[in-house]
């Protein structure tokens, strides 16, 4: 489910890729599949930043990087996890003013990313 999520954010359908990356965030975390969740964790940012929820998505991948998974390159992926969210989040660094980015990045970084899964989970 998490690579058919990402590839509606990147064919441009974010909306529809929510419910899908949801989905496979919530039967991640049911298996405690933390890697997993964390590369599910970036899709979505990158959906909330097609969607413009900016500061929402520089929040997850705050959490994101501040896991030591994100070193980890999941199966099937040459680039590790925190590759692609620092790239991401490089891109958003621009999208908001420098206080919001530092706040957002602050309060995501200080967050797990298994805490990040239940409370987006929670929250839809």
């Amino acid at each position: 489910l998490q690579y058919l999520g990402e590839a509606l954010v990147k064919a441009g359908d974010a909306a529809a890729s929510e419910p899908v990356l949801l989905e496979s965030l919530a039967m991640s975390e049911d298996m405690g599949q933390s890697l997993e969740m964390a590369g599910t964790l970036t899709h979505i940012a990158s959906a909330y930043a097609q969607t413009g929820n900016e500061t929402e998505a520089i929040e997850l991948l705050a959490s994101v990087l501040a896991d030591p998974l994100a070193e980890k390159a999941q199966l099937a992926e040459e680039t590790t996890i925190g590759d692609t969210a620092r790239e991401l989040l490089d891109q958003l660094r621009g999208s908001v003013d420098a206080e919001s980015f530092e706040e957002a990045r602050l309060r995501g970084s200080s967050v797990s990313v298994q805490v990040t899964a239940k409370q987006l989970l929670a929250d839809s």
